[in-house]
């Protein structure tokens, strides 16, 4: 489940920039994977197995910082 998760995150197996938010403002860029990670956890919650989403947290936070490294490089 974690693998599946975190697909739209990763390119080559290594956590990735999103490119289509590239463009937003870092506001929105924050929000985005807030708003996707917090649905994620909230469905775990229901099976008590949030422990097993470290793997996801941390993809998912190393791929904003890559986007976020990209927009505030093409300003």
């Amino acid at each position: 489940m974690v693998k599946a998760k975190s697909a739209p995150y990763l390119s080559r197996g290594k956590p990735a920039c999103r490119n289509p938010l590239v463009n937003e403002t870092d506001y929105v860029i924050v929000g985005k994977y807030g708003i996707e990670y917090r649905g994620i956890v909230q469905y775990h919650l229901l099976a008590s197995d949030v422990q097993r989403l470290h793997r996801l947290r941390w993809v998912m936070e190393t791929s904003m910082l890559k986007t976020l490294a990209e927009s505030t490089a093409r300003r």
